[in-house]
């Protein structure tokens, strides 16, 4: 699916703007990081990206159509929304949890046939979380958590995901093996749009990247371009050095500095 957002800005009523004068391009087979400090709007322009909310002017248009013209079933049925802190209300089993990305799909007081059993139980098993098919999704770990709301997107079988902070309660090596299979799914023609305060997850798994502060956009383009030290220390207040990484020099890491290095300036990349 292709995204293009143009001039979008969103103010709740009475209230300032959350962001002003967005604009950015996405395609298939793309990972977009969207990195900025809390408060700054990231959510609410998922959540705008989603139809969840209305913009105040601008354009979101998904393949050339503009989204305010969607109906909700026809945005659910092709982009996907998984929010910070997902658990629902009731305790659904993992299997469970992934038929409900077959809603969109269904009639209005249908329910799940053989296929889209079928197509659950297939994406729980391409992520190798088939054995958790009968275990309360409240009671897995998080990364396993995340895998089965991933599978549920695969039953969905949307074109675009949206993930706000997918990482966030993840260990090292459940957020290292989470954004690999984003990025194999990205491969393979999702478009994929998360947010996160890790400038490395940008780094490592993007292709493209932006920065959003104050509600516009310090820089969007590619991570070696947005992910810079200057940047980084504009938008989070915080010194850092970008490296190269010796055993593949086409990789980066950032690594943060003493706090006293912020007295030093260094010029923008």
């Amino acid at each position: 699916m292709k995204l293009q957002v143009r001039d979008a800005t969103f103010a709740y009523p009475g209230s300032r703007e959350v962001f002003r004068g967005l604009s950015f391009d996405m395609t298939p087979n793309e990972v977009f990081c969207l990195l900025g400090p809390n408060g700054t709007g990231k959510s609410t322009l998922l959540q705008c990206l989603d139809g969840l909310l209305p913009l105040a002017s601008g354009k979101i248009l998904l393949d050339g159509q503009d989204l305010s013209r969607w109906g909700r079933r026809e945005i659910a049925r092709r982009v996907a929304f998984i929010p910070q802190n997902h658990v629902p209300v009731f305790p659904f089993t993992a299997l469970e949890v992934a038929l409900l990305g077959r809603t969109p799909h269904l009639g209005i007081f249908g329910s799940p046939g053989k296929r889209d059993q079928h197509l659950a139980e297939e994406a729980l098993d391409r992520l190798g979380v088939l054995p958790l098919r009968d275990r309360p999704y409240t009671d897995i770990s998080g990364g396993e958590r995340q895998l089965v709301l991933l599978a549920s997107v695969l039953a969905q079988q949307a074109e675009l995901l949206l993930l706000d902070e997918p990482t966030a309660h993840l260990d090292f090596g459940n957020q290292t093996r989470f954004l690999r299979t984003l990025g194999t799914l990205a491969r393979e023609g999702l478009s994929v749009l998360l947010t996160s305060h890790v400038p490395d997850h940008a780094l490592s798994s993007a292709s493209t990247a932006a920065i959003l502060k104050d509600g516009r956009f310090l820089r969007c383009g590619t991570p070696s371009e947005v992910v810079t030290e200057s940047l980084i220390r504009e938008a989070y207040g915080v010194a850092v050095r970008v490296l190269e990484v010796p055993e593949n020099p086409d990789m980066r890491t950032c690594v943060p500095l003493p706090e006293e290095t912020l007295t030093k300036p260094r010029p923008r990349h």
